[in-house]
């Protein structure tokens, strides 16, 4: 530590200032630092100052305090004004602190008032050559009644060499990162540490205000023992607490706050801020302009390049900003709205449209309806933010002609869809669905729609049950009555049902443009899950006509979650590149299950995100087997218990296809050696999707039925079953169960034909986290050529997947084929180790998910304990968890 090196050496300075921004940790610094010290043998003496500029004893217990509470502080009167003063008043305070060697610790020093710096000046003169050493703690910014004096001290001293700075410096983004762990209990995202940096700045209190601030709006989701930042967090504002450096600016004076709040409004102003500041406050530039010095000065503010302000501090911005009134806030975006106008200040249109919506009717109201308006019609190409919605829903305010008031309304609700806020949809929905005949048919019928989307995705079930009896009070006619509960029994799965709906009212839900999309939407759907419609058309049609909406942007989307869902990752590829979508166009969902479908390496960075994002109606085709994906990874990371409550995350979010979810949480059983539970859970899930007219996601739970089959000695049952998976892939025609399909009676008959056709369809169609999975189970049975261990190992490399990797080593040790890095192997066998025992699990299961016996297991820890000195298996863990392989304990 630079600071003990400082205080320590023989030639070391009498005096150290340590510095840091408010929040930094100086004062922690300070009590590692005594803790040291006296550790050594070193009288240390610790001394606070307070903001009233008093020395304040920190420790009530010591003899050296006996005679004054801020003792050898005490008595400093005149020393600033007579230097003779101030020398005989270091004497003083040096003579008991010579005797005893000590260190003085000096906290808050930024209070001290000109007396005590002329005092502490003179002290590190008085000790000059001494073995006593001042350590003086002072926050940034400084800025308090002595901060000119203490600068002026500080230089002559240095120049005398009888003075050194150590500065306590942000944290870093590794630091960071581990600040945000342990205050969510949580693994944070790359992007979750990132967003707390650029808030915070790294200084520790701010990161503790910004991660607080996250918890209490939506801001940061916390699943499975990993958090993620919510869209909820894009604009949210931090809120400071008095350890932040909020608490210097109560030293400013009334006026000197006024300016630096209203700056916090007016940042964006660049260069014109001194007279956008003048506008506003209604007070002559040159004062402005004198505090906007003194706040750089204090380091507040810095300057850009461009000569406009900004603050040192994004969250300190935020934080005077949300002290703004109503009426504030308005009015200094009306200055701000106004200045853009005129050209006075550069905005860009998203920029000025947020102003603008701020603004209200303070601004001219023609205009401002014109400027959101092509804000909002530019933002409806590209991604969608609830932003955009909130400009909608001012355009509509400030239009005065009602027709055109309920389409800009109309619109506000499509963009709520769009965003992902489905409580917002609701909302204005359901109200504008209130204006009767005001609304045209088309109008009508778009937000029954949007509204019964919205109730599924919100579970407002009272009102959801109406729906899906039709009769709710704004199902007006049997047309949209019909369409709404098809696409309601549909979204939530119940695809038999729905078809029966729509057969029965064919002439009634075909009346009008909408409905009828709706419901051939849903028929289309449910075609292809039943195994009515083929990949291959998918691909030659431009899919369904989407369920909501005029523009018809869910036609690919619809059918990219269903080539998704049906384990078609190439043909969903095909199809994006088609309709000319990127990866960024796609919802998450989507774009999290190809990327695990596809064993990317970003893959579980892009499923993480997923979970936290908002999806949109054809997101939620894919949703079941984004989570069995994602469930499917966790557990080859060999983090059981978190795919057990990623189960319990997919079984509230999913409501198309929960029997693949079954179909995950039985993988897990199955990994932990539970055959029998799996196989009735398995047959439940199986009768399950059979009554829901559900053959999509049956080729996976068939697949395993037949290997159980197999293993209990079942030759019927397991022929049994591979005639039902035969006749699944032969309805589905999708690569996943002609795959599963071909493995099947590959592995029942040991038909060479069927070898060569799952490796063939493996190559030439993927999914390659299928593929892979069943290719090392193939070379287990002897099958195969164990050479393709080989590319196995290096995908599951790339998914850091280290229970797999242990399982593909495993076969490849069985089949003489060498393992690759010896040493990367041990490291990652003791971090899988580390991960096993830190999920809890018990001797037995750990021997099952590793293939071998309990007594090797206990017989492995017992020689680890012995050789390093951990004595329980969560030190053990944890050690494994944080090094990457097995380090001695400290000393205990």
């Amino acid at each position: 530590m630079e600071l003990l090196d400082l205080v320590l050496a023989d030639d070391g300075p009498p005096l150290t200032v340590l510095t840091g921004h408010v929040g930094t940790g100086r004062t922690t610094v300070l009590r590692d630092a005594a803790d040291a010290l006296r550790s050594r043998g070193r009288t240390v003496v610790e001394v606070r100052v307070a903001p009233d500029g008093v020395f304040v004893g920190e420790t009530d217990n010591d003899p050296m305090w006996t005679e004054h509470a801020g003792y050898p502080f005490a008595h400093l009167q005149d020393a600033a004004t007579d230097r003779e003063v101030a020398s005989r008043i270091a004497s003083t305070i040096a003579a008991p602190l010579v005797a005893r060697d000590t260190v003085v610790l000096i906290d808050d020093g930024q209070w001290m008032a000109p007396d005590g710096v002329a005092a502490l000046t003179a002290l590190a003169f008085q000790l000059a050559g001494t073995a006593v050493r001042c350590v003086c703690s002072i926050a940034l910014p400084y800025g308090g009644t002595g901060a000119a004096s203490g600068v002026a001290g500080l230089r002559r001293l240095r120049a005398a060499c009888l003075a050194a700075t150590v500065r306590v410096p942000p944290l870093d983004r590794e630091s960071t990162a581990r600040a945000v762990a342990e205050l969510l209990h949580a693994e944070p995202a790359p992007e979750l540490v990132s967003h707390v940096r650029a808030r915070s700045r790294g200084i520790a209190a701010v990161v503790t205000d910004v991660v607080s601030t996250l918890r209490s709006t939506d801001g940061v989701r916390v699943m499975a023992g990993y958090a993620h930042l919510s869209p909820a967090a894009a604009h949210g504002r931090v809120v400071l607490s008095t350890a932040s450096p909020a608490v210097h600016l109560r030293r400013l004076d009334d006026r000197t706050r006024q300016t630096a709040a209203a700056t916090a409004a007016l940042e964006p102003a660049g260069s014109a801020l001194p007279v956008l500041l003048a506008r506003a406050l209604q007070r002559p530039q040159h004062e402005l302009r004198a505090e906007l010095d003194e706040l750089e000065a204090a380091g507040f503010l810095r300057r850009t390049r461009a000569g406009g302000w900004r603050f040192l501090l994004p969250a300190l911005r935020d934080h005077l900003s949300l002290a703004h009134g109503p009426w504030l806030r308005r009015s200094l975006a009306a200055v701000l709205v106004r200045a853009s106008w005129d050209g006075t200040v550069g905005l860009d249109r998203s920029e000025l449209a947020d102003l603008t919506v701020v603004a209200g009717r303070l601004v001219p109201t023609e205009r401002a309806r014109g400027e959101l308006l092509a804000a909002a019609q530019d933002a409806a190409q590209g991604p969608a933010e609830l932003r955009h919605a909130q400009w909608w829903q001012a355009v509509a305010e400030l239009t005065t002609d009602h027709r055109e008031r309920l389409r800009m309304r109309l619109e506000h609700a499509r963009a709520c869809e769009r965003a992902g806020e489905a409580a917002a949809t609701v909302a204005a929905a359901r109200e504008l669905l209130h204006e009767g005949d005001a609304l045209d048919a088309d109008a009508r019928d778009e937000l029954a729609l949007l509204l019964t989307v919205g109730l599924i995705r919100t579970s407002e079930t009272d009102e959801l049950d109406l729906v899906l009896d039709g009769s709710a009070d704004w199902m007006d006619d049997e047309t949209i009555a019909v369409a709404c509960r098809a696409l309601a029994l549909g979204i939530i799965g119940r695809w038999s049902a729905a078809a029966t709906v729509l057969a029965g009212s064919r002439t009634s839900w075909t009346a009008r443009r909408l409905p009828r999309d709706a419901g051939t939407a849903v028929q289309w759907v449910g075609d292809v899950y039943a195994g009515r419609l083929r990949p291959a058309d998918l691909l030659v049609t431009e899919g369904p006509p989407t369920s909501i909406g005029p523009d018809h942007r869910d036609h690919p989307l619809w059918a990219i979650g269903c080539l998704i869902t049906l384990g078609d990752s190439r043909g969903a590829r095909s199809h994006a590149e088609r309709a000319g979508l990127a990866d960024a166009d796609l919802p998450p969902s989507h774009r999290g299950a190809l990327a695990l479908l596809e064993c990317r390496p970003e893959s579980p960075a892009l499923a993480w995100s997923a979970l936290t994002e908002p999806d949109d109606t054809a997101a939620g085709l894919t949703r079941a087997t984004f989570h069995y994906l994602l469930i499917g990874l966790t557990m080859a990371s060999g983090q059981i218990g978190v795919a057990r409550q990623l189960v319990e995350t997919a079984r509230k979010e999913v409501l198309l296809g929960d029997h693949v979810v079954d179909f995950a949480d039985v993988s897990v059983d199955l990994a932990l050696g539970e055959a029998g539970t799996a196989q009735a859970r398995l047959v439940a899930a199986l009768e399950r999707a059979r009554s829901d007219d559900l053959l999509v996601g049956t080729d996976l739970i068939l697949s395993v039925l037949v290997s159980l089959a197999q293993l209990r000695g079942d030759e019927a049952g397991a022929r049994l079953r591979m005639q039902e998976l035969d006749e699944v892939a032969r309805a589905l025609q999708s690569p996943r169960a002609s795959m599963h399909a071909a493995f099947a009676r590959a592995t029942a008959h040991r038909d060479t034909t069927a070898v060569e056709e799952f490796l063939r369809l493996a190559e030439e169609t993927g999914p390659e986290y299928e593929s892979t999975h069943l290719t090392l189970r193939l070379v287990g049975t002897g099958l195969a050529d164990p050479a393709l261990l080989h590319d196995v190992y290096a995908v599951y490399g790339r998914l850091d997947a280290p229970l797999y990797r242990a399982w593909t080593r495993a076969a490849m040790e069985a089949h003489g084929v060498p393992v690759p890095g010896r040493a990367q192997t041990k490291a990652e066998n003791e971090r899988l180790l580390g991960r096993l025992l830190i999920e809890g699990l018990s001797n037995r299961q750990i021997a099952t998910l590793l293939g071998s016996s309990a007594k090797s297991v206990e017989g492995r820890l017992g020689r680890l304990f012995a050789r390093t000195g951990y004595r329980s298996r969560i030190e053990l863990a944890s050690a494994l968890l944080e090094h990457g392989s097995l380090v001695a304990p400290p000393d205990r």
